[in-house]
């Protein structure tokens, strides 16, 4: 019986996650599915991909939320600690340590002087993106052992055209991997991201430009094959918004959970499947056994079909 294809859900499984993925794989080993934590502002996404690094570094204690550049969901009452016992959360033993894709977004506003104010000027708001989406596929290049320059970036987002897609020195992020890396990869968003806020802050036709680039072609195909989370922005988690000075503001609850549903509609249109992480569920350990769980039923279902192909 075929594998089920990845399903659009919005509770978690109860389901156990003792059993590594990487046993239930034969030789020869191949890399695992990579990870993609996305969605709004303010949901938690940073947070949780610092805590899928510790378990999967083996590092049994939670990130701690004050070194996150997202503020950690405030966990309700009956949320269990935020620790990981290593009866309930085992580090891998098997799979090698993913190289960390950090948020390319920041690195972007830095160095090329946008501001979270630019994100709603059309104009200003597609440079932006297209700077987000290049640098994305060159920390993603880099991290499945690709070695990319600025200017193999440049014509990858132009499909080796030239032209005004350039990336400048700088927005190419570092220490992302490349060469000698473990081959996968837990995404802090991705290029669906910048694709999102052009077409909801800049308009359906920036958002097809960028969605007609080469960039985004290839990043694609790799979310396709990889499982992608979207934490919802839901008013259940409405006082998880905080602004840290950088990240752009929704001018209320209503654009919040509405430029989640631009994201979602937007996966659904470009035939990349993805899990809703409910706002619901804040507790730090029941959000990485959420990834986690469907982390493991989307390799298994990858390698069945991989060795059924052979």
């Amino acid at each position: 019986m075929a594998c089920p294809p990845i399903r659009t859900t919005t509770h978690p499984s109860p389901n156990n996650t003792n059993t590594l993925l990487m046993t239930t794989m034969n030789p020869p080993w191949s890399p695992p599915p990579n990870i993609y934590i996305v969605g709004a502002q303010c949901t938690g996404k940073t947070t949780l991909v610092n805590n899928l690094r510790a378990h999967f570094q083996g590092d049994l204690s939670m990130t701690n939320p004050s070194s996150s550049s997202s503020p950690p969901p405030p966990p309700p009452a009956s949320t269990p600690p935020a620790t990981m016992p290593p009866a309930t959360m085992p580090p891998p033993a098997i799979t090698p340590p993913p190289t960390i894709i950090t948020e390319v977004a920041r690195g972007v506003l830095a160095t090329h002087r946008f501001s979270a104010r630019d994100v709603r000027i059309p104009a200003r708001s597609l440079a932006l993106q297209r700077l987000i989406l290049q640098a994305q596929a060159v920390a993603e290049a880099r991290a499945v052992g690709l070695r990319m320059t600025a200017e193999e970036a440049c014509l990858v987002m132009t499909g080796g055209t030239g032209g005004t897609g350039g990336v400048a020195p700088g927005a190419v992020p570092t220490g992302t991997g490349g060469g000698g890396g473990p081959g996968w990869f837990v995404s802090d968003r991705s290029g669906a991201d910048p694709i999102a806020y052009a077409l909801r802050y800049a308009g359906p036709e920036a958002g097809r430009e960028l969605a007609g680039t080469a960039a985004w072609a290839e990043l694609r195909a790799r979310m396709r094959a990889s499982l992608v989370v979207v934490c919802e922005a839901g008013l259940a988690a409405a006082g998880w918004l905080r602004d840290d000075g950088v990240r752009l503001m929704p001018e209320d609850v209503e654009e919040w959970v509405g430029f989640h549903g631009v994201f979602c509609r937007f996966l659904e249109a470009e035939g990349v499947p993805y899990e809703v992480l409910d706002a619901r569920v804040g507790g730090h350990e029941e959000r990485v056994r959420f990834v986690l769980e469907r982390w493991r039923e989307r390799g298994v279902c990858g390698e069945r079909e991989r060795v059924r192909g052979e």
